[in-house]
């Protein structure tokens, strides 16, 4: 099955990301929303990443990077998996770390799509210096976060209802955050 992209997401949907008190566990996460800014028992995609602080105390010492941990990477229907692993990864690369999958679990198939992308371009690939599992960096600038909020497909909490106004839409904007 081919990666899904933005052009595949159900009319009226969008990617919603929460960090802190606004998010799951106070962890980063994104989620499938509704236009109306909420998550719809049709359509359920999510995940969540969490840094790994007291684990990985020297992990900035040895890769010059803090480490995340994916977590709970759920999508029904399937395919948008990658998708929002690259929002994930480009998001941990900005908030200056290395995004690594899940260390309690891994399926079959979630390892295939990790494998991936290390024949990617624009991702670079590190190895866990304890698990010795694969993560990643974006290199350079948020290609697939920038691409997906020009389409208005991605905003930071956005719960709810919204104003159209573009101010601030731009406001909500994911990445704008890392900009300044």
């Amino acid at each position: 099955m081919a990666m899904k992209q933005g052009d595949d997401l159900p009319g009226g949907y969008y990617f919603a990301a929460a960090d802190g008190v606004d998010a799951a566990y106070g962890f980063p996460q994104l989620l499938l929303v509704s236009e109306e800014g909420f998550v719809h028992w049709k359509y359920k995609v999510e995940c969540y990443f969490a840094e790994m602080k007291l684990e990985d105390a020297n992990i900035i010492d040895e890769l010059g990077y803090k480490s995340f941990d994916l977590r709970r990477l759920d999508s029904d229907p399937s395919g948008f998996g990658p998708l929002v692993t690259e929002i994930a990864i480009e998001w941990a690369t900005l908030r200056g770390g290395i995004l690594f999958p899940d260390r309690r679990e891994m399926s079959q198939s979630a390892q295939r799509m990790w494998d991936k992308f290390s024949e990617r371009p624009g991702f670079k690939e590190f190895i866990h210096p304890t698990l010795g599992v694969k993560g990643y960096r974006r290199i350079g600038r948020p290609v697939t976060m920038k691409k997906l909020e020009s389409r208005n497909q991605l905003f930071r909490k956005r719960w709810g209802p919204g104003p159209k106004d573009p101010a601030t839409a731009e406001y909500n904007r994911l990445s704008v955050d890392f900009e300044k």
